[in-house]
């Protein structure tokens, strides 16, 4: 997992949210054509791939998937 309070940007390098404990991540209003990436201070940053359903279920408020995060 990515580490603990490390940022997620968009491509524009701005603020999006805040890495949580075991390296979950929440993305309001997520853009599917937008590349975010982590940044964590003394380390290396990554590019986030998301993996979605092709079928979300209509009646959730959020969906849950996982990600890689490819070294940049």
């Amino acid at each position: 997992p990515v580490a603990d309070s490390s940022m997620v940007v968009d491509a524009n390098g701005s603020f999006v949210t805040m890495v949580q404990a075991g390296g979950l991540i929440f993305l309001h209003d997520f853009q599917e054509n937008e590349r975010y990436q982590v940044t964590s201070p003394g380390g290396p940053g990554c590019a986030l791939e998301f993996t979605l359903s092709d079928n979300p279920e209509p009646d959730q408020y959020y969906e849950t998937t996982t990600a890689l995060c490819h070294a940049i």
